[in-house]
């Protein structure tokens, strides 16, 4: 023991120190061990509680996703048929329109050569009055200057070979 004291330790407070330790634990346990517990129990209880709901709302989380990726490919083929209507509805009025046009175009044509015809033919009667004013001129210079009847019959023969033949 007296090595004990020549190091400074006295074995009376030493063991006033360890009845204080145990008195300190005996009433701490008897006070607080039950609470302290009984926290950690409900700890423990509210983390299992809180983990339960994190799966619930991760598995609920999932369905909602699955759910959301069959809308979306339900709409994925929706708008792709909606798509292939509206192709087959431009190409169909591609093919209407084109017929349109063709109608108007051949319409036109029509009424181009009706009036290119028509035209000709005022163009023709045209020609016809001026020759025939030329020809009386002729004639009226013929029998003016006293020209054979038979060179103006000659004459009014050959113009009208040369005229019929054209």
């Amino acid at each position: 023991m007296q090595g004990l004291q020549s190091l400074g330790i006295d074995l009376a407070s030493l063991l006033i120190y360890a009845v204080n330790f145990g008195l300190l634990v005996a009433i701490t346990y008897f006070l607080f061990y039950k609470k302290i517990v009984a926290a950690m129990d409900e700890r423990r209880e509210n983390i299992t509680s809180r983990l339960e709901q994190a799966e619930r709302i991760k598995l609920e989380f999932q369905e909602k996703l699955s759910e959301m990726e069959a809308s979306k490919k339900a709409k994925e083929a929706e708008l792709t048929a909606e798509l292939d209507k509206m192709k087959s509805f431009i190409a169909d009025k591609k093919k209407e329109l084109v017929a349109e046009m063709e109608q108007e175009r051949a319409a036109m044509l029509d009424k181009a050569s009706k009036e290119i015809e028509e035209r000709k033919e005022k163009l023709v009667s045209d020609v016809e009055k001026e020759l025939l004013k030329v020809v009386q001129k002729i004639v009226l210079e013929v029998v003016e200057n006293r020209v054979p009847e038979d060179a103006i019959s000659a004459s009014v023969n050959d113009a009208w070979k040369n005229y019929s033949m054209k």
